[in-house]
């Protein structure tokens, strides 16, 4: 995420009318989706915790570790 942005603030935002650009945003949330229903429900089993209730009290820091980072 944070390479796109550098790159749309390079070349301007018409870049993001490309199919590459398209495909770049698509294959980073595929990949947030793959961690989340993967790592973070293999960590709530680990737990024992339901996976609903981990989602919920990890949200918030796990919110502001992906939208903050570069």
């Amino acid at each position: 995420s944070g390479a796109l942005s550098l790159y749309v603030a390079q070349t301007g935002a018409l870049v993001l009318g490309q199919p590459l650009a398209a495909v770049v945003v698509a294959l980073m949330y595929a990949g947030l989706a793959i961690f989340v229903f993967i790592v973070v429900f293999g960590v709530s089993r680990l737990a024992r915790v339901p996976f609903l209730t981990f989602l919920a009290a990890i949200r918030e820091p796990f919110l502001i570790a992906f939208t903050t980072a570069r």
